[in-house]
């Protein structure tokens, strides 16, 4: 399995790129889509860099799954407006809450 079969069919011109241009030569991070064993496609953040290592260049990738964090993200305006109103609605009632 090689990278291009980790990617769903519309990253690979991005992909592409990001190798033709030299990027993994220095420090990368950004939000990718990666095919898991079950075919299905997660969202990753990912963060690559060629350090050196004992005189050779190395290749160092980390991926996490970013699912959570995004949905929390999605969720969060959500929750601040209602938790405004309900400030809102126990000043004028004069509950706490």
């Amino acid at each position: 399995m090689n990278a291009f079969d980790l990617h769903p069919p519309e990253e690979i011109p991005r992909l592409l790129k990001m190798f033709q241009d030299g990027s993994t030569r220095k420090k990368t991070a950004g939000q990718w889509h990666h095919r898991v064993k079950d075919g299905s496609i997660i969202d990753l953040g990912d963060f690559s860099a060629l350090p050196e290592f004992s005189g050779r260049t190395s290749a160092l990738m980390v991926a996490q799954d970013i699912r959570e964090r995004k949905r929390a993200e999605e969720e969060r305006p959500e929750v601040l407006y209602t938790s405004g109103i309900q400030r809102r609605f126990h000043r004028r009632s004069g509950s706490e809450g």
